[in-house]
C-alpha cells in the first residue's frame, strides 16, 4: 500500500482493518481522494490528494477545503455536490460517498474531480519549498544546487543547465519554473535534438497559413508564443543548426518572434532555460556553436551532478522508485537486498537517474519477494565491478614497466640504434633503458 497521509501523522498507519481496507482503495484511485472520520474529526489523504494540497507543508489548504464541505447528512440523491473553494480560487466538484457502520455514517469518502478539463494539480500553486522536496536527495551537491535554485528562481535571467544524459535536467528546469513568479503561466519544453532541422524553426516560432506544403490551413503558433508569460525549456540546445542559432539570438535580443511565412513580429515574454550534455566552449572553438548565443543563454550556469557524484543519494532514490512502482504494479516490494545495495553503490551509472529508475522498474517486473534481489536485475548487473576487481592479478609497477620496455625493444631492436629509438618513443633516457633491463 502507498502512503496515506493522516491529519495527525504523516506516516504509514497501523489502524483497524476496516480503515486500512478503505485506505488501500484510496490509493488505487486515479484521482485525489480524502476521507473524513466523523467520530474523531480526523481526515486522511491518498498520495494524489497530498500532492494537490501540498500536505503536510500547507495543511491549511486541507482545512480550508474541509470547512467548505459538509461531510454529514448526504443521501444517495445528493451524493454529487459542486463546492467552490474561495481560498484556493478554484471550482472543484466533490463526489461524496458515505461509509455506514451500525446504521451510522462512520466515514465519508470525497473524490475530487477537476472542472473545465483542467487538472487540479496545475491549478493549485504548490508552495515553493514543496517543489524542492520533489527533488530526491540530501547529498551535499544536491543541497548546494537546491540553494542555487532558490536564488535564481526569483529572477528572469536565462539559465543554462549542464549535465550528463539522464541526470534530470528537465526536472530541475521545471523546479525553477514552479518556484518563480511565472509558475502560474505555461512551462513549455522542446527537445532540439529530436526534431529535424526542417521542422524545428516552425515548432519554435510557428507558421502562418499556407507557409509551406502540408502546413495547417489555420497556421500554428510556436512554442515561444505558447510559453508567453512563462518559461520555455530548450533541451539539447547544442543540436541547433547555425542558422537557427542566429534566429534564436535575434529572438533573445528583441523579445519578438516572426512566424514562418509571416511578415510581422509578435512580442513575447518568456524566460529561457536551456540544457546541454556537451561542452559548448569546445563547440565554440570548433565553430559549431555561436559565441554570442552562448553568452545570452549562459547568464547563469547550473551544473547538474551525475549520479556517481551524488552516490549518497542512490539508495534514497532507489526507495523512491520502489515506492512508485510498487503502487503501479500492485506489489509489496519495500527495499533492496544488502547485496543489491552494494552493487548499486559500486555501479558507474552512466545513464544516471534515468538508468537507476529503469533498473528498478525492470527488477520489479521479475521480483517475487518483498525485496529486490540480484537475480532480478538486468543482465549488465550479473557481474559487478567488485567481482571483476577480484579476478584481476595485480603486478608490481617495476615488473609492468620492464615488460613494456622489452616489448618496445622487441619491436625496434635490442642494438644501440633500437634502444635509442625505444627510449625516444617511451619518453625516457637511453640510460634508463639500460638500467631497467639490466636484470633481464
Amino acid at each position: 500500500m502507498g502512503t496515506i497521509y493522516h491529519s495527525k501523522s504523516n506516516a504509514y498507519l497501523n489502524l483497524d482493518p476496516m480503515l486500512l481496507n478503505f485506505m488501500e482503495i484510496m490509493n488505487n484511485y486515479s484521482k485525489p481522494v480524502l476521507m473524513k472520520e466523523h467520530l474523531t474529526e480526523d481526515y486522511y489523504l491518498n498520495e494524489l490528494a497530498a500532492k494537490v494540497f501540498a500536505f503536510p507543508v500547507e495543511e491549511n489548504y486541507v482545512l480550508d477545503f474541509i470547512s467548505k464541505i459538509k461531510f454529514s447528512g448526504f443521501t444517495e440523491a445528493k451524493s454529487q455536490q459542486a463546492v467552490v473553494l474561495e481560498v484556493l480560487n478554484l471550482d472543484i466538484k466533490a463526489s461524496l460517498k458515505q461509509i455506514i457502520e451500525d446504521n451510522m455514517t462512520k466515514y465519508t469518502l470525497c473524490t475530487l474531480e477537476e472542472l473545465k478539463s483542467l487538472t487540479i494539480k496545475t491549478q493549485i500553486p504548490q508552495p515553493k519549498e514543496a517543489v524542492l522536496k520533489d527533488i530526491i536527495g540530501d547529498s551535499e551537491d544536491i543541497q548546494y544546487l537546491k540553494d542555487k535554485i532558490r536564488k535564481v528562481a526569483k529572477t528572469n535571467s536565462s539559465i543554462l543547465l549542464v549535465g550528463e544524459t539522464g541526470a534530470g535536467k528537465e526536472m530541475f528546469a521545471k523546479a525553477i519554473h514552479r518556484m518563480s513568479d511565472r509558475r502560474e503561466k505555461p512551462f513549455v519544453a522542446i527537445n532540439c535534438g529530436a526534431i529535424p532541422d526542417t521542422l524545428i524553426e516552425s515548432e519554435l516560432f510557428g507558421y502562418e497559413r499556407g507557409a509551406f506544403t502540408g502546413a495547417n490551413q489555420q497556421g500554428k503558433i510556436g512554442k515561444f508564443e505558447q510559453a508567453s508569460g512563462g518559461t520555455i525549456f530548450l533541451d539539447e540546445v547544442e543540436n541547433m543548426s547555425m542558422l537557427l542559432q542566429m534566429k534564436l539570438l535575434r529572438v533573445l535580443e528583441d523579445r519578438k518572434v516572426m512566424r514562418v511565412g509571416g511578415n510581422h513580429e509578435i512580442p513575447i515574454d518568456v524566460r529561457i532555460v536551456s540544457a546541454t550534455n556537451n561542452n559548448l566552449a569546445h563547440m565554440i572553438q570548433a565553430d559549431a556553436f555561436r559565441l554570442d548565443l552562448y553568452y545570452r543563454l549562459n547568464i547563469v550556469k547550473l551544473k547538474i551532478p551525475s549520479l556517481k557524484e551524488r552516490k549518497d543519494d542512490i539508495l534514497q532514490l532507489s526507495q523512491h522508485f520502489i515506492k512508485i512502482f510498487s503502487i503501479a504494479m500492485h506489489k509489496e516490494i519495500v527495499d533492496l537486498s544488502s547485496e543489491v545495495k552494494d552493487i548499486f553503490m559500486g555501479h558507474s551509472w552512466k545513464g544516471n537517474v534515468r538508468e537507476l529508475r529503469n533498473t528498478i522498474e525492470y527488477a520489479m517486473n521479475f521480483e517475487e519477494s518483498n525485496i529486490i534481489t540480484k537475480q532480478s536485475l538486468p543482465e549488465q548487473f550479473s557481474c559487478t565491478s567488485l567481482e571483476l576487481v577480484k579476478d584481476i592479478e595485480f603486478k608490481p609497477m617495476a615488473e609492468i614497466e620492464r615488460a613494456y620496455i622489452e616489448e618496445a625493444l622487441n619491436y625496434y631492436g635490442w642494438d644501440d640504434k633500437g634502444r635509442l629509438k625505444a627510449a625516444e618513443v617511451l619518453g625516457i633516457s637511453r640510460s634508463s633503458i639500460y638500467r631497467k633491463i639490466s636484470s633481464r
